[in-house]
């Protein structure tokens, strides 16, 4: 499992955008990943996971959690999410964006 925590002291909503991909030239050998309330979008073999609704804080925090079910391949992983803690105005301006990426080495399952 993965856990992402977004915490901003003028957050009214939040966004976010996850995905896992393989380095090499299949990039559905890096497993899927899952999350019971984000979106899911499949593309060229690509897991993304998507906000449907923005997401309500609760005392100024989200947490997402998503499951990655790891491959059986030893393979060379990145981990990407970008998060959006929003004013909730329907502008970019007062909003603030944290991106990850995380290079992850599967060795043995």
């Amino acid at each position: 499992m993965i856990t992402l925590l977004l915490s901003h002291p003028d957050m009214q909503v939040a966004g976010i955008q996850a995905t896992i991909r393989s380095v090499g030239e299949a990039p559905e050998r890096a497993g899927r990943l899952f999350s019971s309330n984000l979106n899911t979008i499949v593309n060229g073999g690509i897991t993304y996971l998507n906000h449907a609704r923005p997401l309500l804080p609760v005392s100024g925090k989200v947490t997402v959690t998503l499951v990655w079910n790891v491959p059986d391949v030893i393979e060379t992983t990145i981990f990407n999410a970008a998060m959006v803690a929003a004013n909730n105005d329907l502008s970019p301006f007062g909003d603030t964006v944290v991106k990850i990426e995380k290079t992850i080495e599967i060795v043995a399952k």
